[in-house]
């Protein structure tokens, strides 16, 4: 369990300092990670400035948890789903602490996922919202955010899509 939960605290010290480039006044969120027996919804809040990810016991202790190798340039093909989720939290921070424009692929992405119909969508349309997505913040800047950040990860803004909404195709 304590190598998994290094796992995600050695991933979002990496990667905020690449996110958060040059931002000043920005500090990093406190990173909670909740154990219990029914998961849950992970979560950034603005207000408190925290990340929460939620993890069953039997996840988090899971050998095939996933790695996170920091030079893979693969992930097109596979990504942990751990990764997917605090990445997507780290895309709410960033657009709530910086505040950017909404940029033409954000736009994009945000109506295509709005347009295209669910069969030929590049996700699964699930019945929370008409972006897959529960909760405020998932706008046109929220897209553009992913779409400017992804390639630190070493993923297609698309591939992105389709892993930070992973949980969404699980039921969760």
């Amino acid at each position: 369990m304590w190598e998994n939960i290094n796992r995600i605290t050695n991933f979002y010290n990496h990667y905020w300092p690449l996110f958060f480039n040059g931002q000043i006044g920005c500090e990093k969120a406190l990173l909670l990670i909740i154990i219990n027996e029914n998961g849950g919804d992970d979560l950034y809040t603005h207000q408190n400035n925290s990340i929460r990810l939620v993890f069953t016991l039997d996840e988090i202790n899971d050998e095939n948890f996933g790695e996170w190798n920091y030079e893979n340039e693969d992930f097109e093909r596979w990504f942990p789903r751990w990764a997917g989720a605090l990445a997507h939290e780290m895309f709410h921070e960033y657009q709530f602490k910086v505040n950017p424009d909404a940029s033409e692929r954000g736009i994009y992405l945000y109506n295509l996922l709005q347009e295209t119909p669910s069969h030929i969508r590049i996700l699964p349309r699930p019945p929370r919202n008409l972006h897959g997505f529960d909760g405020d913040g998932h706008n046109d800047i929220f897209y553009s955010v992913l779409s400017e950040k992804s390639h630190l990860l070493n993923i297609s803004d698309e591939n992105m899509l389709r892993e930070s909404a992973y949980d969404i195709r699980r039921g969760r």
